[in-house]
Protein backbone atom coordinates (compact mmCIF):
# COMPACT_ATOMS: atom_id res chain seq x y z
CA UNK A 1 0.00 0.00 0.00
CA UNK A 2 1.39 3.40 -1.02
CA UNK A 3 3.15 5.57 1.95
CA UNK A 4 0.50 8.92 1.18
CA UNK A 5 1.35 12.01 3.15
CA UNK A 6 -1.59 13.75 5.58
CA UNK A 7 -3.79 10.37 5.04
CA UNK A 8 -5.15 11.70 8.72
CA UNK A 9 -6.44 15.05 6.89
CA UNK A 10 -7.85 13.46 4.30
CA UNK A 11 -9.75 11.19 6.22
CA UNK A 12 -10.85 13.91 9.04
CA UNK A 13 -9.25 11.89 11.56
CA UNK A 14 -7.52 14.12 14.01
CA UNK A 15 -5.38 11.99 16.01
CA UNK A 16 -4.14 10.45 13.09
CA UNK A 17 -3.00 13.51 11.14
CA UNK A 18 -1.13 14.58 14.07
CA UNK A 19 0.78 11.29 14.71
CA UNK A 20 1.93 11.95 10.44
CA UNK A 21 2.97 15.39 11.34
CA UNK A 22 6.74 15.36 9.92
CA UNK A 23 7.62 18.77 11.94
CA UNK A 24 6.20 20.84 8.27
CA UNK A 25 5.19 23.64 9.51
CA UNK A 26 1.93 24.60 7.10
CA UNK A 27 0.92 21.18 8.46
CA UNK A 28 1.51 22.25 11.70
CA UNK A 29 -0.11 25.43 12.09
CA UNK A 30 -3.49 23.69 10.43
CA UNK A 31 -3.42 20.35 13.36
CA UNK A 32 -3.07 24.24 15.77
CA UNK A 33 -6.52 25.18 14.38
CA UNK A 34 -8.13 22.04 14.04
CA UNK A 35 -7.06 21.09 17.58
CA UNK A 36 -7.83 24.19 18.85
CA UNK A 37 -3.98 24.81 19.94
CA UNK A 38 -2.97 21.19 21.51
CA UNK A 39 -1.70 19.43 18.73
CA UNK A 40 0.97 20.87 16.38
CA UNK A 41 2.41 24.53 16.31
CA UNK A 42 0.80 28.17 16.11
CA UNK A 43 2.06 29.81 13.37
CA UNK A 44 3.40 32.89 12.98
CA UNK A 45 1.06 35.63 12.35
CA UNK A 46 1.57 36.51 8.57
CA UNK A 47 -1.00 39.99 9.51
CA UNK A 48 1.24 41.87 12.43
CA UNK A 49 -1.85 41.36 14.55
CA UNK A 50 -4.17 43.63 12.17
CA UNK A 51 -6.71 40.68 11.99
CA UNK A 52 -6.41 39.06 15.82
CA UNK A 53 -10.47 38.34 16.53
CA UNK A 54 -11.48 40.30 13.99
CA UNK A 55 -14.28 38.97 12.10
CA UNK A 56 -14.01 38.53 7.83
CA UNK A 57 -16.40 37.28 5.67
CA UNK A 58 -14.27 35.65 2.68
CA UNK A 59 -16.51 35.83 -0.01
CA UNK A 60 -16.00 33.23 -3.17
CA UNK A 61 -16.85 34.29 -6.35
CA UNK A 62 -20.27 32.67 -6.58
CA UNK A 63 -23.38 33.59 -5.47
CA UNK A 64 -23.69 34.73 -1.80
CA UNK A 65 -24.84 35.48 0.98
CA UNK A 66 -24.03 38.15 3.14
CA UNK A 67 -22.66 38.10 6.55
CA UNK A 68 -22.10 40.15 9.66
CA UNK A 69 -18.53 41.47 9.75
CA UNK A 70 -15.78 43.39 10.09
CA UNK A 71 -13.80 43.18 6.83
CA UNK A 72 -14.66 41.39 3.52
CA UNK A 73 -12.22 39.55 1.88
CA UNK A 74 -13.04 38.55 -1.98
CA UNK A 75 -12.03 35.97 -4.23
CA UNK A 76 -11.26 37.97 -7.43
CA UNK A 77 -11.93 37.17 -10.99
CA UNK A 78 -11.12 40.25 -13.24
CA UNK A 79 -14.62 40.19 -14.50
CA UNK A 80 -16.97 41.14 -11.92
CA UNK A 81 -18.51 44.93 -12.33
CA UNK A 82 -17.81 45.59 -8.22
CA UNK A 83 -14.13 44.38 -7.13
CA UNK A 84 -14.57 46.56 -4.17
CA UNK A 85 -13.23 44.70 -0.90
CA UNK A 86 -10.82 45.00 2.53
CA UNK A 87 -8.83 42.03 1.34
CA UNK A 88 -8.65 40.94 -2.05
CA UNK A 89 -6.81 37.10 -2.69
CA UNK A 90 -6.63 36.72 -7.06
CA UNK A 91 -4.80 34.13 -8.88
CA UNK A 92 -2.03 34.87 -11.62
CA UNK A 93 -4.48 34.44 -14.18
CA UNK A 94 -6.48 37.18 -13.78
CA UNK A 95 -4.46 39.44 -11.82
CA UNK A 96 -3.83 41.55 -15.03
CA UNK A 97 -7.33 42.44 -15.06
CA UNK A 98 -8.26 43.34 -11.15
CA UNK A 99 -8.56 47.02 -10.71
CA UNK A 100 -5.95 47.15 -8.31
CA UNK A 101 -7.25 50.88 -6.61
CA UNK A 102 -10.22 49.40 -5.13
CA UNK A 103 -8.26 46.56 -3.12
CA UNK A 104 -6.53 47.85 -0.13
CA UNK A 105 -4.46 44.02 0.07
CA UNK A 106 -3.75 41.45 -2.50
CA UNK A 107 -2.77 38.21 -2.47
CA UNK A 108 -1.76 36.20 -5.55
CA UNK A 109 -1.09 32.63 -6.17
CA UNK A 110 2.17 32.76 -7.78
CA UNK A 111 5.61 34.80 -6.65
CA UNK A 112 6.17 38.07 -8.20
CA UNK A 113 2.38 38.89 -9.36
CA UNK A 114 1.73 41.41 -6.96
CA UNK A 115 4.70 43.51 -7.36
CA UNK A 116 3.70 47.32 -7.38
CA UNK A 117 1.20 46.70 -4.71
CA UNK A 118 2.19 48.65 -1.62
CA UNK A 119 0.11 46.01 0.25
CA UNK A 120 1.07 43.05 -2.07
CA UNK A 121 2.28 39.88 -0.96
CA UNK A 122 2.03 36.11 -2.06
CA UNK A 123 -0.23 33.36 -0.44
CA UNK A 124 1.31 30.91 1.63
CA UNK A 125 2.35 28.08 0.28
CA UNK A 126 -0.02 25.24 1.23
CA UNK A 127 0.72 22.29 -0.75
CA UNK A 128 2.60 20.15 1.94
CA UNK A 129 -0.81 19.72 3.21
CA UNK A 130 -2.45 18.03 -0.06
CA UNK A 131 -2.06 14.46 -1.03
CA UNK A 132 -2.68 15.35 -4.70
CA UNK A 133 -4.34 18.33 -6.61
CA UNK A 134 -3.77 22.27 -5.82
CA UNK A 135 -4.65 24.64 -3.59
CA UNK A 136 -8.17 26.53 -4.78
CA UNK A 137 -8.51 30.54 -3.82
CA UNK A 138 -11.06 29.59 -0.94
CA UNK A 139 -9.41 26.98 1.47
CA UNK A 140 -6.19 29.29 0.50
CA UNK A 141 -7.22 33.08 1.13
CA UNK A 142 -9.11 30.94 4.49
CA UNK A 143 -5.72 29.57 5.96
CA UNK A 144 -3.69 32.75 5.01
CA UNK A 145 -6.67 34.62 7.39
CA UNK A 146 -6.44 32.02 10.40
CA UNK A 147 -2.82 33.31 10.26
CA UNK A 148 -3.84 36.40 11.34
CA UNK A 149 -6.15 35.18 13.92
CA UNK A 150 -9.11 36.30 12.42
CA UNK A 151 -12.73 35.04 12.51
CA UNK A 152 -13.32 33.65 9.05
CA UNK A 153 -17.05 33.17 7.98
CA UNK A 154 -17.07 31.41 4.07
CA UNK A 155 -19.71 32.83 1.51
CA UNK A 156 -20.01 32.18 -2.17
CA UNK A 157 -18.27 29.15 -2.70
CA UNK A 158 -20.39 26.03 -4.31
CA UNK A 159 -17.62 23.58 -4.23
CA UNK A 160 -18.12 23.21 -7.63
CA UNK A 161 -21.35 21.01 -6.51
CA UNK A 162 -24.60 22.65 -6.65
CA UNK A 163 -25.88 25.65 -8.06
CA UNK A 164 -23.20 28.25 -10.61
CA UNK A 165 -19.40 28.22 -9.10
CA UNK A 166 -19.39 32.23 -10.30
CA UNK A 167 -21.86 34.84 -10.43
CA UNK A 168 -21.46 36.55 -13.25
CA UNK A 169 -22.59 34.49 -16.60
CA UNK A 170 -19.61 34.75 -18.73
CA UNK A 171 -17.30 32.66 -16.60
CA UNK A 172 -15.48 29.95 -18.25
CA UNK A 173 -15.81 26.25 -18.19
CA UNK A 174 -14.58 26.06 -14.90
CA UNK A 175 -13.60 21.82 -15.55
CA UNK A 176 -10.27 21.81 -16.51
CA UNK A 177 -9.40 24.08 -13.17
CA UNK A 178 -11.60 21.34 -11.39
CA UNK A 179 -9.38 18.43 -12.43
CA UNK A 180 -6.40 20.09 -11.79
CA UNK A 181 -7.23 21.00 -7.98
CA UNK A 182 -8.77 18.06 -7.03
CA UNK A 183 -11.96 19.41 -5.45
CA UNK A 184 -12.34 16.39 -2.85
CA UNK A 185 -8.87 17.43 -1.19
CA UNK A 186 -9.61 21.28 -1.15
CA UNK A 187 -13.24 20.90 0.72
CA UNK A 188 -11.94 18.11 3.05
CA UNK A 189 -9.00 20.91 3.98
CA UNK A 190 -11.99 23.42 4.69
CA UNK A 191 -14.22 20.78 6.28
CA UNK A 192 -12.45 19.58 9.11
CA UNK A 193 -11.44 23.41 10.40
CA UNK A 194 -15.58 23.99 9.87
CA UNK A 195 -16.63 20.55 11.76
CA UNK A 196 -13.78 22.37 14.40
CA UNK A 197 -16.05 25.23 14.47
CA UNK A 198 -12.80 26.55 13.60
CA UNK A 199 -13.97 28.56 10.84
CA UNK A 200 -18.08 29.31 10.15
CA UNK A 201 -20.19 29.44 6.70
CA UNK A 202 -23.05 30.64 5.13
CA UNK A 203 -26.03 29.61 2.71
CA UNK A 204 -24.65 27.11 0.17
CA UNK A 205 -21.10 26.50 1.68
CA UNK A 206 -22.41 25.66 5.05
CA UNK A 207 -24.88 23.28 3.14
CA UNK A 208 -22.01 21.33 1.58
CA UNK A 209 -19.51 21.30 4.39
CA UNK A 210 -21.96 19.43 6.60
CA UNK A 211 -22.13 16.56 3.72
CA UNK A 212 -19.81 13.36 4.30
CA UNK A 213 -17.29 12.87 1.12
CA UNK A 214 -19.48 10.20 -0.15
CA UNK A 215 -22.31 12.69 -0.04
CA UNK A 216 -20.11 15.47 -1.50
CA UNK A 217 -18.71 13.00 -4.19
CA UNK A 218 -22.12 11.65 -5.46
CA UNK A 219 -23.38 15.25 -6.11
CA UNK A 220 -20.43 16.59 -7.66
CA UNK A 221 -20.40 13.60 -10.04
CA UNK A 222 -24.33 14.33 -10.81
CA UNK A 223 -23.73 18.11 -10.87
CA UNK A 224 -20.89 17.49 -13.26
CA UNK A 225 -22.11 14.94 -15.30
CA UNK A 226 -22.54 15.80 -19.17
CA UNK A 227 -25.48 14.20 -21.12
Amino acid sequence: MLDLPNTGVMRGDLRRAVSEWDGEPVVGAYLWWWSHGEAGKKPEDRWGGRLDGIGVELRGPADFVPVEADLVARILRGVEADQSCDIGYCNHEYWPRVDKSRVRVAMVSKGGESSGMPNGRVLWDSRPLFVGGFLNMVPGAMLDLLTGGARVTITGATFYAVGRDYADEDAVNPMPGILRHNPMVNRRVVKNLFDAEVVGAAGVPAEVLSWSDDEYGRALLAHRTVD
